[in-house]
């Protein structure tokens, strides 16, 4: 029962491979900086000509994923959370079945901090410093449970 269950659920989530796609632009001046905090995805980014920041992000269709967004002054910060009841409860068969992909266009002069577990990162002409941390998603769970307990 528990397997008819899991693969229905799993047809379900992999049938919808419709994509939802995001675009924000952010202008930047001086000294700008992105923080990227998100979970098994496909990470481009690249350099252009302008004083902004364009994030671009493909996500799987409904209400599986959020991508929740900040600025203070040169700082973006991006971060992907699961979307509502069903992301929650479909998470870890979500990052098997579908694909959350974000294309950046930055400063050249950007600094980038990546903050991922099991993403593919990708980052061309960037001149600005670059500090990127990945790890599983087991790893993380570890983390988080030991930080509840302590609070």
């Amino acid at each position: 029962m528990k397997l008819k269950l899991f693969l229905a659920v799993l047809i379900i989530v992999s049938a919808s491979n419709a994509q939802d796609r995001l675009v924000k632009i952010f202008h930047v001046y001086q000294e700008p900086r992105l923080t990227m905090e998100v979970g098994p995805a496909r990470v481009v980014i690249e350099t252009h000509d302008s004083s902004s920041i364009i994030l671009e992000a493909e996500l799987p269709k409904g209400d599986l994923y959020t991508v929740k967004t900040a600025q203070d002054g040169d700082k973006i910060h991006v971060r992907l959370e699961p979307g509502g009841t069903l992301g929650w409860m479909l998470q870890p068969l979500t990052y098997l079945t579908q694909e959350v992909a974000f294309y950046v266009k930055v400063p050249a002069s950007c600094c980038i901090v990546l903050d991922t577990w099991g993403s593919r990162m990708e980052i061309r002409g960037v001149n600005g410093e670059i500090r990127a941390r990945s790890g599983s998603e087991v790893t993380r769970l570890i983390r988080s449970f030991f930080k509840l307990s302590q609070s």
